[in-house]
């Protein structure tokens, strides 16, 4: 990780940190005790083939907040990019988050062409819930529609009721 982790400098260029020591055991402990920590990730590591983890602290010299992103694939993460402010990690986000999300379309249609069945599985936990909403939701919806039908048809009827009184009165 260190050698080749990187900073976008005030000037827009990116040049080279050390954000945690080649020897370091546990990278979290580490980015913790440096005042890193967890912001977001994008993507589960369960179910992507690629996520990446952000992390942040506040600015040690001056206002605002620093971010670390780190992209993972299933057993390693990449270096660190570090930037200064929110603006620049959506900038950067801007640029990683389709590769992710690309990546995660593609493990749910690889995961599809398979005849395995996978107890945590994308299309196994999707037949589950049709299968369950189909059983057991589906008619407490069909009910839920019925009767917001009546109410909207009583307050048609309402409507249509005090429209002939007002009629029947002469007013309008």
């Amino acid at each position: 990780m260190t050698g080749s982790d990187l900073r976008l400098n005030a000037g827009g260029e990116w040049e080279p940190i050390e954000v945690v020591s080649d020897d370091s055991y546990d990278v979290s402990e580490d980015l913790e005790q440096a005042g890193w920590g967890r912001f977001w990730r994008i993507g589960k590591p369960e179910h992507s083939p690629l996520y990446i983890e952000i992390w942040h602290r506040r600015k040690p010299q001056g206002p605002g907040r620093q971010y670390l992103l780190q992209v993972w694939d299933i057993d390693h993460g990449s270096e660190f990019v570090q930037v200064d402010g929110l603006p620049a990690l959506m900038d950067l986000l801007a640029d990683w988050a389709p590769v992710v999300q690309a990546a995660s379309i593609v493990g749910i249609v690889d995961e599809g062409h398979g005849h395995e069945l996978h107890r945590d599985g994308f299309f196994e936990k999707l037949g589950a819930r049709l299968a369950w909403g189909g059983s057991a939701v589906l008619p407490v919806m069909e009910k839920e529609e019925r009767a917001r039908r009546e109410q909207e048809e009583l307050h048609l009827a309402e409507e249509a009721r005090v429209r002939a009184a007002k009629r029947a009165a002469g007013t309008t």
